[in-house]
Order: C-alpha cells, then sequence, then structure tokens
C-alpha cells in the first residue's frame, strides 16, 4: 500500500469504501423514502399514457338493443429527468490530513440530504405554478398541455370545472384561518381524491396553527386539540383537520401545500421517472482505480410530473387571491 493512502488516525482508505460506504449504499437502496411510497408512482425513463378520467356513463337501453362502444381516451406524459450528485470523497491530499470520523461524517451528511433533496425537488413541482401549456407539469393552473388532450379539468359526478380552474391561490388574508384549510380539502376533494391528505407547513405556519388553538384565547371553547396544544404544541408531524402536517423549513413562509397521499401507486398524485438502470442513489468511484474513494460521490437521476393535477393545492397566505410562485434554497 502506498505510504499516506490512509487516514490520520491511520484507516486505510479503501476499508472505509469497502467495509462502510458500499454497505451502507446497498443497504440505503434496498428501502423506498416514504415521500416517493406516499406521494410518486415510480416510472422508467419511459413515455406514459394514461386514461383520462371524465365517464362515458352507461346508456339507458330498451329490449334488444346494444350500447354504443365505449372507449377511454388516452393522455400522453414525457419523461423529463436531472442528474443530481453530491461528492463524499475530497481530493488525495485533503483527505489525507483528515480522521476517519470526518471522512464518515461527510459521507454521512450525504445519505441525509438525499432523501431532503427528492422532498424539495417534489415540493417544488407540486408548489411551482407550471406555466404557460402546462410547460412545468404541475397542478391545475388553467393551461394545457398538447398531450393532455384536455381543455378543462375532467368532469367528476355532479362537479364540472371552467377551463381556467386553478390549484394555485392566495387566501385573500393575511392570517391564517381553518377555513382556509378546509377550502383547500374541498379543492381536492370535488376531483374525487378521496385518499389520506399530508400538508406541508414550515414552523412559522405551526405557530399560526397552535395560536388558533390556543388555550390562552379567552373566547375559546376548550377541546381534546386545544389541551393538547396547551400542554405539548403541535411536534414536527401533526394531525389537524384531517390532514397530516409535516413542519419543513424547505417551505418559505407563507405558503402551504396539501395533497393527497397513496399507498396504491396508480392513485398517486406524482410520477417519479428514474432510468431503469440507474435507480435509487448509486455510489461513484474517483479516478483513482487502487483508491476509488478519493473523488468519489453519490449521484442520483430521477424527474417528478404531477399526473393527477387536481389531487393537491399549493396556497399563498397572503391579502390577495394571486398566486406567487415560492423561491427554494437548494
Amino acid at each position: 500500500m502506498p505510504i499516506g493512502y490512509v487516514t490520520t488516525d491511520q484507516i486505510d482508505f479503501n476499508e472505509i469504501y469497502y467495509g462502510q460506504v458500499q454497505p451502507a449504499v446497498d443497504m440505503y437502496r434496498q428501502v423506498s423514502l416514504p415521500m416517493i411510497t406516499a406521494l410518486a408512482t415510480p416510472w422508467p425513463e419511459q413515455i406514459m399514457k394514461y386514461g383520462l378520467s371524465e365517464k362515458n356513463g352507461y346508456q339507458v337501453l330498451s329490449l334488444g338493443e346494444r350500447p354504443l362502444r365505449k372507449t377511454v381516451q388516452e393522455a400522453t406524459m414525457y419523461p423529463r429527468v436531472t442528474k443530481y450528485g453530491y461528492g463524499i470523497g475530497s481530493d488525495l491530499d485533503t483527505m489525507r490530513r483528515s480522521t476517519s470520523r470526518q471522512l464518515q461524517m461527510a459521507i454521512n451528511r450525504g445519505f441525509a440530504e438525499d432523501s431532503e433533496n427528492v422532498l424539495l425537488q417534489f415540493l417544488k413541482v407540486l408548489m411551482t405554478d407550471p406555466g404557460t401549456s402546462n410547460a412545468g407539469y404541475g397542478l391545475y393552473n388553467g393551461q394545457f398541455a398538447a398531450e393532455e388532450i384536455l381543455t378543462a379539468p375532467p368532469r367528476f359526478q355532479n362537479n364540472t370545472f371552467a377551463a381556467g380552474h386553478t390549484h394555485y391561490y392566495g387566501t385573500n388574508n393575511a392570517t391564517l384561518a381553518l377555513a382556509h384549510i378546509t377550502a383547500a380539502k374541498q379543492t381536492i376533494r370535488h376531483h374525487g381524491n378521496m385518499g389520506s391528505l399530508a400538508g406541508f407547513i414550515n414552523s412559522v405556519q405551526q405557530q399560526a396553527l397552535e395560536d388558533l388553538a390556543s388555550f390562552t384565547q379567552s373566547s375559546i371553547i376548550r377541546s381534546p386539540i386545544s389541551d393538547s396544544v396547551a400542554v405539548s404544541g403541535f411536534s414536527e408531524v401533526f394531525q389537524l383537520l384531517g390532514v397530516t402536517w409535516h413542519v419543513t423549513e424547505m417551505i418559505p413562509s407563507g405558503y402551504m401545500a396539501i395533497v393527497e397521499t397513496s399507498g396504491d401507486e396508480t392513485r398517486r398524485p406524482m410520477v417519479m421517472y428514474e432510468p431503469a438502470n440507474m435507480r435509487g442513489l448509486n455510489l461513484m468511484p474517483g479516478p483513482m482505480n487502487d483508491y476509488p474513494l478519493v473523488e468519489s460521490f453519490f449521484e442520483r437521476w430521477f424527474g417528478v410530473k404531477v399526473a393527477n393535477r387536481g389531487a393537491g393545492v399549493a396556497i399563498q397566505i397572503v391579502a390577495s387571491t394571486t398566486y406567487t410562485n415560492p423561491t427554494f434554497n437548494e
């Protein structure tokens, strides 16, 4: 072994790479990230065909009469994939000047930030108005791509929708109210999305919800919720009004998103595209064949689009009905 290809505490680079990093990556790849299994249908980097939800309807028939042939119109979604990378192995000099613990901390941070990056990209797609012709493939915004074969959201039972129907809007009030949440739920439900709901807010909106249930308000009528908030407040994950809320500082203050989740892949609101031969988090060796840890990195190839455009809402808490896209920090 060449002298110096160890850490300052005399741990061989290859012991770290083959004995720790590779087994950890293999184990990590065996477990699906929770947000993927709840929000997105996994799909290879291929064109997706899906049936539109507009109902054809049964016909009333007379004796001997046959119904007209019914067909399901298909729309198309094209894959979009981006490469993301995270360097875990620095240059040779820096690594030789590091302890094995310092190298391990850098590697562990890469695992932690992978799940954060996936969630961030999901939130960006959900909460960014996709623009003209649904170029960004987001929630309903009154715009449609040609391959969607739609000019308005499909009818659901007694509910019909105008061409300009949107799931991006401002609350017209700078103060968060419970009515904003129940209205958002109805915006999702009236498209036929009756599954479990997940909400995403940051700590400022978490505080606003705690204040709404606060025991210090003289006008409040005590309830199990107010009693619980008085003692414990709301945790990082909590339930309120039929929504499981997740508190994350990825979302800027003044915004919230609510989206349907499902254990059934076919009913999830989003599609996550991954090349079939590069799924999940991958460990890429550095250029030194004898010591692949040097300049090694993690990579993940994926792209996200909204498939069920009515299964979520993005809301800005502002004294206007106009929605301005949030700015996310990568």
